[in-house]
């Protein structure tokens, strides 16, 4: 299973949870397949603004919002 770290611009303030990804976790999705991962990469950039990085950890991928609202891949 491979999984997807959503990211947030919003880190949590003291106190408030987050996920294991560190303070800006704000989701996780899980996939079967690589194909999957790019796919819902793909839908968030669309679907999800507030979400600014995606890291996928199992895949050595990662994805950065540029300026234009539009994800990058980056090296993790």
């Amino acid at each position: 299973m491979i999984e997807l770290e959503l990211h947030d611009d919003t880190p949590a303030g003291p106190g408030e949870k987050h996920g294991p990804g560190g303070p800006t976790h704000c989701g996780t999705v899980r996939v079967d397949y690589e194909y999957q991962a790019e796919m819902w990469v793909q839908d968030i950039q669309t679907d999800y603004p507030k979400v600014v990085r995606v890291v996928a950890k199992e895949l050595g991928r990662g994805w950065r919002r540029n300026s234009g609202g539009v994800f990058e891949e980056v090296h993790t």
